[in-house]
């Protein structure tokens, strides 16, 4: 086991994960589905992504 000597550098899959969760954040306190652009968020799929919200959810 070896030890850490500072702060650990995130691989480029956390930071996208972290950029898409921080634009999420933003885009559900603006309203979410319906109210909020989904502008933040667009940036994060792929124009091929189709998003299908079920009823049920919240």
């Amino acid at each position: 086991m070896t030890a850490q000597t500072g702060p650990r550098t995130m691989t480029e899959s956390e930071r996208v994960l972290t950029g898409m969760y921080a634009a999420e954040e933003k885009y559900l306190a603006a309203g979410g589905p319906g109210r909020a652009s989904f502008a933040p968020l667009a940036p994060h799929f792929s124009p091929e992504v189709v998003l299908h919200q079920a009823e049920g959810l919240p």
